[in-house]
């Protein structure tokens, strides 16, 4: 699937996401990819049961992980193991896309 040509889905002040769903499903890992403006949250500031993976492929985005802010950059890797409070957030002075892979 060209992510150019997919059904992205937009959600106020939660940005755009595109999960990658089809006719095949994946039911043991989750991948999606998500264009975050300024300011606006990935999700809310959780932690799941499962580990997640995060890539940013572009601009900036900020982390709060466990209560610490960490500013992330194009080609920064978050792994969070499972239980990890953390929330990724568009940051800098345009939108961000983060690629997003989870149990």
């Amino acid at each position: 699937m060209n992510a150019r040509e997919a059904r992205w889905r937009h959600r106020e002040g939660r940005g755009n996401r595109l999960p990658f769903e089809g006719e095949l499903e994946f039911p043991e890992v989750g991948v999606s990819l998500y264009v975050l403006a300024p300011g606006e949250p990935m999700s809310i500031y959780r932690w799941e049961a499962n580990q997640e993976d995060f890539l940013v492929l572009s601009g900036e985005a900020l982390l709060i992980i466990e209560g610490q802010e960490r500013p992330l950059r194009q080609w920064d890797f978050v792994h969070c193991p499972p239980g990890t409070k953390h929330v990724v957030l568009g940051d800098g002075d345009a939108a961000c896309v983060v690629l997003g892979v989870g149990a």
